[in-house]
């Protein structure tokens, strides 16, 4: 049986600014394709399919329309999780419709025993059963069993809720919040316990020890919402989702990983090659896990220029532009408004320009301070900052003259009110 984990698409997040649905719909498209070539039976989407809990239309659309089109390409069922960045009972609210595709759709904690064994199935997956928190499918012809224990980001709160009828006041006090996750992980692998079948396990957490990007919402604060790796349970394999790096969780006895962001989302991503997870699994025998590389989106770079002439040529050579890229230009003197007009128009993709004086020190010594300067000063250095050169004195004088119009009206009627007193 061939799986494929993926986590952390986080569609719709812009990237200061600037929308990627365009390089989002790239990796589905080219995620479409690895399902195809490699004949996957069964996606595992491990949490943050969305970056908001209210996620534009465009990509809810995207989402949905790609979840057809990955049973379409051959694999005969999908499992998806929600992760901290979306809203569990919003990702959920289609189980119905989408389990008719074999789609599974868990928002939520205990949400997997809604699912309808009696519902009219698709013809390459079978619901044979399900509790609060599994799902065991069978595949196709082959009669291959799988069984899923899923569970989707828990924040401390929804946790203690969940467990409120099997913990003691006492009990929950006591336990800690990795203590908790396992034991509930635990319950359903005992529960869907079959030896038949291959056990495979969900989850969106942060796994103590595991190393972050950045780019990732925390949600462990101190370590008080981490988990042990001690805690996880033994399977045939744990698809994790939060983290934005590939991985593997290390020292456990189980096949553990966060197969990371399909895209980077943070400068310090730059390194990171993205992916997907490919993995081999039969029953009793172990599991080979293969990394798959993705091309899709433009990568995140930065780049140091001694001058501002270097700058421009970099930015106006055509070969730069497929990626995101942020700049540091060494200069004396703060580059002009059409200077870095010039910059912006000539790579589509620049974010952020960084400026390094060489002269800092003595320049901070001369530069006056706001209150020191005249009216004229100010406007002065304001339009030439927008515009890129000093205004005419013409122009000076004449807005002069309008701060002086603006001041005396009301000073005028004052005047006259008076008057009337």
């Amino acid at each position: 049986m061939r799986l494929l984990h993926t986590a952390d698409w986080h569609l719709g997040k812009p990237l200061e600014g600037n929308s990627r649905i365009a390089e989002q719909q790239q990796f589905l498209s080219e995620l479409t394709d690895l399902i195809r070539e490699q004949q996957i039976d069964v996606l595992l989407i491990a949490g943050d399919v969305f970056d908001s809990v209210n996620p534009p239309a465009e990509a809810e659309k995207l989402f949905y329309r790609y979840l057809q089109r990955f049973i379409s390409a051959g694999c005969k069922a999908v499992v998806a999780i929600a992760g901290n960045h979306d809203q569990p009972e919003r990702m959920s609210a289609a189980w119905g419709l989408a389990q008719e595709l074999g789609v599974f759709l868990i928002g939520l904690p205990n949400q997997c025993k809604k699912f309808q064994q009696g519902m009219e199935e698709t013809a390459s997956v079978s619901l044979l059963a399900c509790g609060e928190n599994w799902l065991k499918l069978q595949l196709g012809d082959s009669g291959e069993k799988i069984v899923f224990t899923a569970l989707p980001y828990l924040s401390e709160a929804r946790l203690g809720e969940v467990l409120a009828d099997h913990l003691s006041e006492e009990q929950e006090m006591q336990a800690g919040y990795s203590a908790r996750i396992g034991e509930m992980w635990q319950q359903a692998v005992a529960e869907s316990a079959d030896g038949e079948a291959i056990q495979i396990g969900l989850g969106h957490l942060y796994t103590l020890g595991g190393v972050e990007s950045g780019s990732e919402r925390q949600i462990q604060l101190g370590g008080a919402l981490s988990v042990n790796k001690e805690d996880l349970p033994k399977l045939d394999y744990i698809a994790l989702g939060h983290l934005h790096g590939m991985q593997k969780v290390r020292g456990g006895a189980h096949p553990c990983y966060y197969s990371g962001s399909p895209l980077s989302y943070s400068f310090r991503e730059t390194r990171q090659e993205k992916g997907v997870l490919l993995i081999d699994v039969a029953p009793g025998e172990e599991v080979q896990v293969t990394f798959l590389p993705l091309s899709s989106g433009y990568p995140l770079t930065t780049q140091d220029f001694s001058d501002y002439e270097a700058a421009l040529a970099w930015c106006e050579d055509g070969a730069h532009h497929q990626q995101w890229v942020n700049i540091t230009i060494v200069m004396e003197s703060p580059l002009t408004g059409l200077e870095i007009k010039a910059l912006r128009q000539a790579h589509p993709r620049l974010l952020e320009i960084r400026p390094v004086y060489t002269k800092q020190s003595s320049k901070a010594e001369e530069k006056p301070t706001l209150a020191s300067l005249t009216l004229a000063e100010k406007f002065s250095g304001f339009f030439q900052a927008q515009e890129g050169c000093l205004p005419e004195q013409a122009l000076v004088d004449l807005f002069l003259s309008l701060v002086a119009e603006e001041e005396t009206v009301p000073m005028v009627a004052a005047e006259e009110k008076e008057a009337a007193e």
